[in-house]
């Protein structure tokens, strides 16, 4: 396997960390912050806004452009 190839692979596994922790992470924190203000509306309004933006994300990136028609006949 060539240098490139793995650089590509460690590069996209950093990538899907990021969102992950941008997913999750993130939003999971500004909710527990919310929740403890006493704003627990808000705070699970956060965390579903972070985490369909995720949905979104990964949506758009990796999903969107697959081609994932079956054989033509």
């Amino acid at each position: 396997m060539s240098d490139a190839a793995t650089d590509d692979s460690k590069s996209q596994m950093v990538r899907a960390l990021l969102v992950v922790i941008a997913g999750i992470v993130v939003p999971g924190l500004v909710s527990r912050a919310f929740h403890q203000a006493g704003l627990s509306t808000l705070g699970a309004f956060a965390f579903a806004t972070g985490f369909f933006g995720m949905l979104v994300v990964v949506w758009y990136v990796w999903l969107r452009p697959l081609d994932i028609t079956g054989p033509i006949e």
